[in-house]
This record gives C-alpha cells, structure tokens and sequence, in this order.
C-alpha cells in the first residue's frame, strides 16, 4: 500500500513538472513569469526577495537575418548590489550588471546585443520559440529598472554598403556578413570613425557567446585597436568555413591602450592619466563597410607587372653590355676572335689570371713614373721587400710636396695587384657572411612572430598598412615582402655587370698595360651583394615590421653607403686601403649607435652622440688628409714641442681659415665641406631630438655620400679637366629621376611604428599602384632603381680616362 502511494505521489510531481514547460502564458503567470513584448519599454522594481522574469515569444524564421538587442537602465543601483540581469535561452546564457564596472567607471545604462537567434534554431524549422530575461539583486531595498527588447533590422552587412551607428563602452555593437560567391573567399572589414576615441575592433566566428567586454574581446578571432581608421583581412578558407563572422566594435573605457606609445614604454603612467574619461564622452560615432579583397587576378597583375619591369631592365643590360663587347672588340680592347656568348659566358675571373703577367704590370708601371719609381725597384729585387707600402707612399708625396708637383693616381698604385685585389674581395666576402649569419635568425624571428599573429588573432603585432595588405600563405602582407624583390634582382645583375666589366678591363690590361684608373673589382662586387641583402632584409622586416626588428630594415643600408664612399675614394687612392674588418667593426659600432638611439631617445644619449660624432669627424678628417700617414702622439706632440711656429699654425682656426698652412687643398676643401655639413646635421639632430633615430643615422650616410660625390665630380671637371662619359650622365641622370620621387613616397607616413599601433593606422591608406602597392611599395621600387643606377654611375665614373696614362691622373 505504501509503495503505490510513493508511485503516484512521485508521479504527481513529474506530472506538475512537465506544467511547467508548456509555452502558454496561463503557466507564467502561475510561476510568476510576466509575459514580456518585444519593442515595449517593461519597468518595475526589483529586490533580493522578489526577483523578476520576463518571458519573450519569437517566430526564428522571422529572424534569420535580424537580431534582439536589449537597453536596460537603473536609477538607484550600486556596484555594491548591483541588479543582475540574464537572458535564458535553450542552449545559450548571457548575463550583466547594472551598472557595469569597467576600469573603475560605472556605467548606468547597458545596451547588449543578444547572440543572434538563428545560431540555436540553424537545424530546425519550429515556428515558436522562446527567451527569458531574469532580473535580480541582492540589495533588500527595491531597485527601480526599466528595459526595452527590440528587433535589430539591419543586422546582416551588404558588400560595399556603409553602415553607421554609435557605440559607447556599455554598449559594444557587433554585426554579421555573409559571404557570397562574389567574395572571392575574402573580403576586407573597413571600420572608420571621425573620433579618436579607443576602441577595439574584433572579427569572430558566427557562434555563442560573442564575445563583447573590453575583457575578454581579444580572447576570440581576429582584432585590432583603432582610434580613426581599421582594416582587417578576412579568408573564409581555413577561418570561416561557414561562410559567416561577425564584426565586433567595443569603446573601451579610456585611451590608455591606444595613446601607450610602443616605442616608449615609460609613457604608459602618462599614458593612463591622459586617457582617463568618463563615460558620457566616450561615445564612438563608427562606419562599417565590406569590400572586396583583390582577386587571384589582381596578385597576378601586381606580380607579373614588376617582374616584367626588371626583366626588361635584364635584357637592357645584355644590350648595352654587348654595345660595349662590340665597340671594344672594334677598338682593338680585345681578341677579335672571342664571340660575346663565349666572352659573356666565362667563368674564370681574369683578376686572378693576370696576376701571373706581373713583368708586363711592372713594366708598365715604370714608364709611367720614371721619377718616383725606386722603391718600387728596391722591392723588386728584394733589398727592400719588406719596407710597408705606406713609407713608400709618405715619402713619395713628401718629395712631390717638396718639389710643389701634385700627386697622381701612379704615385698611389705601386702595390702588387694580385694581393691588393684580394684584400678587396675580403669586402665581398665578409658582407656574404655577415649578411648569411644576419639573415637566418632575423627570418627565424619574424616568421615567429607571424605565426603568434595567426594563432592569437592579435594584429596589432605587426605594423602593416592594413588599408593596402594583401596576405599570401603564411604572409599578412605579402605585396610589401614582395616588393623587395627589386633589389634582390638588381644586385645580381649589378654583380654580373661589374663582373663583365672586370672581363673587358683585364683584357685591355694585357694588352695595352697600365692606363686609366686602377680597378679593383672587389668593392663592387660587395655593393652588389649588399644591394641583395638589403631586399632579402626589408623583405624579412617586413613580414612583421615593429620595433622589435627595425634595423633588419636599415642595417644594410648604412653598409651599401658606407662601400660607395670606400669605393669612391679606393678609385683615386688605390693603395690606401681599409681593410674589411675595420670597415664592418665600424659598421658595427654604427648599427649599434643606432640601436641605443631608437632604445633611449633622450637629452644624454644626445649629448653623448654628439660628442662622439664630432670627435669621430675630426680623426676621419685627418686621417683622410694626411692619407693614414698622421699619428696622434708623433704629430701633436713631439711635432709641437719641436716646431712650435708650424703646429699653431696647422692646429689653429687661424691656421685653417687663412691656408697658409695648407698643402692639399683639393682635400682641405672636400674635408672642410663635409665637416659642415656633418656640424649641421649635429646641432639640427640635437637641437630637436629627431625622434626616427635609425633614419637620422641613415641621413648622415647618405648625406656624406653624396657630398663626397659632388666633390669628386667637382674636381673631374674644375681640377682635373677630365669629363665623364656619356653613359655616366645616363645613369646619373637616371638616378636623380628615381631618387626624387622614391623620397617623397618614403615620407609617404603609412606607418610608424614609434607610435602605438592604433595612432600608426591613422596613416593607412589604400593602394595606389595595380591595386596592390602602395606608396612605400613605390619606394622600395624607386630606391632600388635608384641605387642600380648610383651604383652604375659609380662604376663608369671613369671611363673617360681609361685610356690615359696614370702619371697624368691627379689624386684627390
């Protein structure tokens, strides 16, 4: 008897159980649900004892493509016992208070809107369904509410249709697209917003929950921190299979996160300061618009459009080189028998071979300065063989100065060429190691740091031009690693030109001996590699370009700089050479300088860098003056203490001003010129603490570069009478043309990575050029055309005077 009650009494309850669960309203009201309308405006109040439920009906085919968003306020609510509010839906829960507290700053009114309806009905073709939104709290005092549910009709984005609204920080707006055929499997998101407050921008996959705080908005998809413009790549291959995402927009509480500059860490406090704002002036007016990404076509037409410029400047090369072969063989510059393929394809460098005709070499070097040749002769017959080139070079222009005859190129080219051409073809081979043990960590390192982009979704990583950054593979932004491929391909055939060239002047050298400048193809050969090596690492910095790897940008630049003023001064003084190590130690020390310049900008790293710039001016200087020949200790001294008229008249301004003192003036006007220059430069840097100090550095190679140019075709032309060949002119001419515009599209601004990742995208911009490059693309194109025809001015300088004798080339 007792069990049959215990049945039906257990059946009783699970009968009042499944009561419950019918959707009519007569079972609501007996549990105390009130029936909730959507777009009505429900108020009441609410305590920790009587606790408030809503219930909504809904049709899901009716919201395919809308939403529900709610607006809920409070008047009397704390953070202490705040009113909670939860939406129940059948396989989905969101909650939040009133108020929110975000950052220490309450906001009173809360806007949400609810993970779309059709994510839990996607399968299924019911007619009803239903949610509930719970209010709570657990202040026993009545706490006043009031909310609103509402169809969101424009909820889905179109292609190419802007869509505009506000958001604040406690009420982040998200919206869904849809991809179509016509996307191509990748659009771009481009949010855009006249106010610079911060706000993160978020691309998530189409599921519950979405995620919407400043908290946790970074823990899902894709994003980005924004003040005025944001620009993400979506794929739906590998990312969005199903062919939907949604765009998420949070303001977040105050600007710390976009004002915190990542060159500057310590700015964070001041940061925090400045960026505190309350929450009626945080509100975002925000434009969202989906474009279509470029097309397989469009990477074909970028692509095959600067390979096909470089290719042209391939064939052009082959042409000139064989107008070159052919006016040489008609000359009598070489074996009329030897065809331009059998010429053109030879393997063996003539450099190495000619140093077995040294009788020829020497003898020549005899008729050339009969006056000025017996330690030359000493060394030949042993009796002085192991006297340093050096005494022989001071005590040649000693009794050059003595007799008031200036010095020429024979004066300064009187070492064995064989090793001479070795110790500078040390200079290619060092750069190839250096630029091989450079290389590999840096690649190593960037593709890392892509790699953590992709699996975090944090993009603000890396500081692209999002507005032109079009992804390959693994790449983000695969047009801006591209676009080095210029000059990676015009160092190879920079390399091969300058080899050909070697060819041509180590057959005319068996034939007609010693004549015109002495050619050491070495340096040349390093330029050439170092033009590659500056596409292989502005390429690799570019993967992820931020601060962390800045210099893979720079470094080889200041190496390409450094060579052509080695090889501009080498012309003229053949056998006062540099060695390879000193030249990269002091490369070194440079690429380092720039290194604590970017880490620590500041009033002492100033003041000390300016002092060692100077200093470092000064030793140059002389060193170049007195062609390696002054000593510190021997000169200032012991020179002072036994000629004391003579040292105050070279060691004082007066001295300088009045040359009275001045015995190469060709070198006195040159050193004067680049002193003020580099003096300039100082004080400017210093006077305003130019904040890109690696491109501060980069200005003062270039700019000594190119005074030291100017100087020597000054004195080619004023001086020396001598008047470049044509094809210089050419290529100078070309250089110009494409190093004008190359630094106006440099200053182009898109990027900056001093700053915070969110003021760098304000200087996006989109493409300018196929759709696919942008302005900096066209700067790389330019600078290595640029550079290609620096290069070839540099290396036919000196073909006027290829068939003069040397005794007759002045040194300067």
């Amino acid at each position: 008897m007792n069990s049959v009650a215990v049945f039906f009494l257990f059946f009783g309850c699970l009968i009042r159980m499944d009561l419950a669960l019918p959707v009519d309203t007569l079972s609501y009201n007996v549990l105390g649900v009130a029936t909730g309308n959507l777009s009505k405006c429900e108020k009441g109040t609410v305590s920790s004892s009587t606790p408030v439920s809503y219930a909504f009906t809904y049709n899901p085919q009716e919201f395919l493509n809308r939403v529900v968003r709610v607006n809920a306020t409070s008047n009397n609510a704390t953070s202490r016992n705040p009113i909670i509010m939860v939406v129940r839906r059948e396989l989905t829960v969101e909650s939040w208070t009133i108020p929110l507290l975000l950052q220490n700053i309450s906001f009173y009114t809360i806007s949400r809107t609810l993970c779309p309806l059709w994510a839990e009905h996607r399968w299924t073709s019911a007619s009803t369904a239903m949610f509930y939104i719970d209010l709570s709290t657990t202040s026993p005092v009545p706490l006043q509410y009031s909310f609103v549910a509402f169809p969101v009709e424009e909820f889905t984005l179109s292609l190419s249709h802007p869509h505009s609204f506000q958001v604040t920080p406690s009420s982040p707006v998200f919206f869904q697209y849809n991809f179509t055929s016509d996307d191509h499997d990748a659009v771009m998101v481009k949010v855009t917003s006249p106010d610079d407050i911060c706000a993160v921008v978020s691309v998530q996959h189409a599921q519950c929950p979405v995620r919407v705080l400043p908290s946790n908005v970074r823990y899902k998809g894709q994003y980005q921190t924004m003040e005025t413009k944001s620009a993400l790549t979506v794929k739906r291959k590998g990312l969005f299979e199903d062919g939907v995402f949604f765009v998420v927009v949070v303001v977040l509480p105050d600007n710390t996160s976009c004002k915190i500059s990542v060159s500057d860490p310590l700015s964070m406090s001041s940061a925090m300061e400045s960026g505190r704002t309350s929450a009626t002036i945080q509100q975002k007016r925000v434009s969202v618009v989906i474009e279509k990404a470029l097309t397989t076509r469009g990477y074909d037409r970028g692509i095959g459009a600067s390979v096909g410029i470089y290719l042209a400047f391939y064939v052009l090369a082959f042409l000139v080189l064989w107008l070159y072969w052919y006016i040489e063989k008609r000359h009598g510059g070489m074996d009329r028998t030897v065809s331009f393929c059998s010429w053109f394809a030879g393997i063996r460098l003539d450099e190495d071979a000619e140093g077995d005709n040294t009788t020829l070499i020497e003898s020549s070097s005899h008729r050339e300065a009969p006056n000025y040749n017996t330690f030359s002769a000493r060394r030949r017959d042993g009796s002085a063989a192991e006297r340093p080139r050096s005494i022989e070079i001071s005590a040649i222009m000693r009794q050059k100065q003595e007799a008031g005859q200036d010095i020429v190129v024979s004066d300064l080219a009187r070492g064995d060429r064989k090793p001479t051409s070795q110790k500078y073809r040390q200079y290619a081979w060092t750069l190839f190691t250096v630029g091989l043990f450079y290389s590999l960590p840096a690649v190593q390192l960037v593709i890392a740091y892509q790699q953590e982009l992709h699996k975090t979704g944090d993009e603000d990583m890396c500081y692209y031009n999002f507005l032109c950054a079009h992804p390959a593979g693994i790449l983000s932004d695969f047009n801006h690693v591209w676009s080095n491929i210029g000059y990676a391909l015009l160092g190879v055939l920079f390399f091969l030109i300058a080899y050909q060239r070697s060819r041509l002047y180590y057959s005319r050298l068996r034939q007609f001996g010693h004549k015109g400048i002495p050619q050491y193809f070495g340096l040349y050969y390093a330029m050439a590699f170092g033009l590659f090596m500056e596409g292989i690492m502005s390429g690799t910095y570019h993967i992820c370009p931020n601060k962390a790897n800045f210099q893979f940008d720079t470094s080889f630049m200041y190496v390409i700089a450094g060579m052509c003023m080695l090889k501009l001064y080498q012309s003229r003084h053949p056998d006062i050479e540099t060695s390879a190590y000193r030249a990269f130690f002091a490369f070194g020390i440079v690429i380092l300088l720039a290194l604590f310049g970017v880490l620590y900008n500041c009033a002492a790293f100033w003041g000390v860098f300016f002092a060692l710039y100077m200093i470092t001016i000064v030793f140059v200087n002389v060193e170049i003056y007195y062609m390696g020949r002054w000593s510190f200790v021997k000169e200032l001294f012991t020179g002072c203490l036994q000629q004391p008229t003579q040292c105050l008249c070279q060691y004082t301004i007066r001295g300088c001003l009045t040359c009275s003192c001045v015995h190469y003036r060709s070198r006195w006007v040159l050193l004067l010129l680049a002193t003020s220059v580099n003096l300039g430069i100082g004080i400017w840097g210093i006077s305003s603490f130019y904040p890109d100090f690696a491109t501060y550095v980069l200005i003062i190679m270039i700019s000594n570069l190119a005074v030291y140019f100017l100087y020597y075709i000054f004195m080619k032309l004023a001086i020396a009478h001598e008047w470049p060949s044509f094809l210089t002119w050419i290529t100078a001419f070309l250089a110009i043309v494409c190093w004008a515009p190359a630094l106006y599209f440099f200053n182009a601004g898109l990027t900056d990575w001093q700053a915070s990742p969110a003021e760098s995208r304000q200087g996006n911009a989109n493409c300018i050029l196929f759709d696919f490059y942008d302005a900096h693309d066209v700067w790389h194109f330019l600078s290595a055309l640029g550079m290609f025809f620096s290069f070839l001015t540099i290396l036919t300088v000196d073909d006027d005077i290829k068939d003069k004798n040397r005794d007759t080339i002045l040194a300067f």
